[in-house]
């Protein structure tokens, strides 16, 4: 038996390299669920292959639902918003909350958005990496801090981004093959190519794989089916759209912090449980780097409807103030 303090160094390893260390986690549940955020945003797409997104991050809930709960929302009626349909997901669906980006340096960046109406971010939440499958373990961490741009509103929708400072603890101890790099972002080089319109870009994340109709906050999809989240990570292939043919859908929320993204095939999009996740570019034969994070959208997966995700590149000052500025504990509030 592994003393706490080896166990703790064994997942502070995880920082500086990939571990293969077999072991369990014992997060305990804490506080209320919060409600989830409203217009987060993978649908059409294909499991993203083992090992091929090593610095996706999942945000998820310490809430464990009980038995009271789970049959409180199954009384619900099909028509109440708020019913999340929790008999028919497994624990790590209901836990589930946002994607994200790990930078290095124990910084993960993520959409602002995922922090909407949460309260005690510091113990309510925490980081899952090194894995690409939530039902397969991977490590997960503490949050320390989170940094949220000054300038986001909820109802404004822009400078949807935010920065959280990770750390080990005593549930830190991963389990299986742990696959951990970080991703740089783009504009890091003064050689690197900048975004164009028409990039191929793609997303990756545990979101719903259902289209969903415009304006719906619901979990049904456009027949009317349950969604389902997907343990595997799953990746869609976009391309950065033209932000004049964005204009009719999304006049008043573009401007060089957000980026466009589209496919002209219906049925490809990110979806709720994306938020915060990566979208990224290949620089050069064997790089891919950061150049979005996905905001919100109208719908999952609708006929010309490209999505809404933050320009990761135009923050990229923000970010760096952002590490330097902020203090271990702290969470401006929204």
């Amino acid at each position: 038996m592994k003393s706490p303090k080896l166990r703790w160094l064994l997942a502070a390893l995880l920082f500086t390299r990939a571990s293969l260390v077999a072991a369990g986690d014992d997060t305990p549940p804490v506080d209320a669920p919060a409600e989830e955020p409203a217009d987060e945003r993978i649908v059409g797409g294909f499991r993203a292959p083992d090992g091929s997104a090593p610095w996706q991050v999942e945000l998820y809930s310490t809430w464990v639902y009980d038995a009271a709960e789970v049959e409180a929302d199954r009384a619900l009626p099909d028509s109440d918003p708020k019913k999340r349909y929790l008999a028919d997901k497994a624990d790590w669906e209901r836990a589930h909350r946002c994607g994200g980006a790990y930078l290095g340096d124990q910084w993960v960046v993520t959409a602002a958005h995922c922090f909407n109406r949460v309260e005690d971010v510091l113990n309510s939440r925490r980081i899952r990496l090194g894995t690409q499958d939530l039902a397969l373990g991977g490590a997960t961490y503490r949050i320390e801090r989170v940094v949220i741009h000054q300038d986001y509103k909820p109802k404004a929708k822009l400078h949807d981004i935010a920065l959280i400072r990770i750390v080990a603890d005593a549930g830190s101890v991963p389990t299986g093959s742990l696959v951990l790099a970080p991703i740089r972002i783009l504009g890091d080089k003064p050689t690197d190519r900048a975004l164009a319109e028409h990039d191929r870009v793609s997303v990756t994340g545990w979101g719903l794989t259902g289209a969903r109709a415009a304006g719906s906050r619901g979990a049904r999809g456009l027949s009317g089916e349950v969604l389902r989240s997907s343990a595997a990570l799953m990746q869609v292939d976009l391309s950065n759209w033209p932000q004049d043919k964005c204009e009719a859908e999304y006049a008043g929320f573009l401007g060089p912090g957000v980026i466009c993204a589209g496919s002209d095939q219906p049925g490809k999009d990110s979806c709720t449980g994306d938020s915060g996740g990566p979208l990224t570019r290949a620089q050069g034969r064997s790089e891919r780097v950061l150049v979005g994070l996905v905001s919100w959208g109208k719908g999952c997966g609708l006929p010309g409807m490209p999505g809404i995700y933050t320009n990761v590149t135009h923050y990229r000052q923000w970010i760096e103030d952002a590490k330097r500025q902020s203090k271990p504990g702290a969470v401006p509030p929204l």
